[in-house]
């Protein structure tokens, strides 16, 4: 090969490289494919809980609530609610008995918890069922959960009966 061929052979590969080079830098860049469990994967802040009137007015919940959600990838969640500015308890006390005062006693009973498991039953529905709840007539049910992602935030919706007016948002904390 002489050095006209060799010189030539060098400015097409020289092209050729330019060109890859030039179409790999204005492709668009690969958005990481997230599916709503790895979204939903982490732990999440109340930001509002509010009821609509009957007029469709929103109002918070009872005068506003503070809450932490967690959603494992494993599929284990955790959601904890209380009133905001939720009071410490005139006292203290070990155990959760008869014998302690009937004050102490409902200031336990706005505490609101349950830990449980969750799937995605489509894009739209969450099923939340419970292993442990505060309430323990709730222990072993399954909660369903209208649910909408957008970026670092979480719309919740409670399809219970009773529960229609309740929206949550949640925003995601880690």
């Amino acid at each position: 090969m002489d050095e006209r061929q060799t010189a030539l052979r060098l400015v097409k590969i020289w092209r050729w490289l330019v060109a890859v080079g030039l179409l790999t830098a204005c492709a668009e860049p690969e958005e990481a494919s997230t599916t709503p469990e790895e979204q939903l994967s982490g732990r999440w802040t109340l930001a509002y809980m509010i009821v609509l009137d009957s007029l469709g007015i929103a109002q918070p919940y009872m005068d506003g609530m503070t809450g932490s959600l967690l959603y494992h990838p494993s599929g284990f969640m955790s959601l904890h609610l209380t009133p905001d500015n939720y009071p410490d308890p005139a006292g203290s006390f070990s155990n959760f008995d008869s014998l302690q005062p009937t004050g102490l006693l409902k200031h336990l009973a706005n505490f609101y918890s349950y830990t449980g498991s969750y799937r995605i039953e489509n894009d739209s529905v969450l099923l939340h069922r419970s292993i442990m709840h505060s309430n323990p007539t709730e222990w072993n049910r399954d909660s369903r959960r209208a649910f909408r992602l957008s970026e670092d935030s979480l719309y919740m919706r409670p399809l219970g009966k009773g529960l229609e007016r309740i929206r949550l948002l949640w925003i995601k904390a880690t």
